[in-house]
């Protein structure tokens, strides 16, 4: 009679034990959910050029080519005047390349130029002496700014 109490007390400890781990398996799959998760970032070895631009009253047309080593899914395009006001003139539309916008595919690959297919940028600034291109990147099904890769460049308008 004294051997099955003491088979009873192993069987609740074993019992307790997998009741614990069950536990803490439920609560780590449920947390997990709330920790912040990495931010997908841009390789290294990005880059774009400006191959052309031309100005005429508050239209900008761009050139741009990809002489990185990745392909590249869009770009934002920024003008400066001379007093430092500063406008983002790409939108929704234009901010990634492809579709009826661009004169090139929905992936500028390296080597290649891409031009607006008669839709000018637009900007409201006068007198723009300086522009800047942010590259784009969709990594792992988000879109990242290239920040390391921006490019500026003087021009004259």
């Amino acid at each position: 009679m004294k051997e099955k109490k003491g088979l009873s007390e192993i069987v609740a400890y074993v019992m307790l034990v997998i009741i614990g781990i069950s536990l803490a398996i439920l609560v780590y799959g449920f947390m997990v959910r709330f920790l912040p998760g990495r931010e997908p970032e841009c390789p290294d070895g990005i880059s774009l050029m400006v191959v052309d631009y031309e100005c005429s009253a508050n239209n900008f047309n761009l050139t741009v080519r990809n002489t990185g080593r990745f392909s590249l899914d869009g770009q934002i395009v920024r003008v400066y005047n001379d007093t430092g006001h500063r406008q983002e003139i790409t939108d929704q539309s234009t901010r990634f390349f492809g579709g009826d916008k661009y004169e090139c595919g929905a992936e500028l690959n390296p080597g290649e130029e891409c031009f607006p297919d008669n839709e000018k940028f637009t900007y409201f600034p006068t007198d723009i002496n300086r522009i800047e291109i942010v590259p784009l990147k969709i990594v792992d099904g988000r879109t990242t700014l290239c920040d390391n890769a921006k490019m500026s460049q003087e021009v004259e308008c």
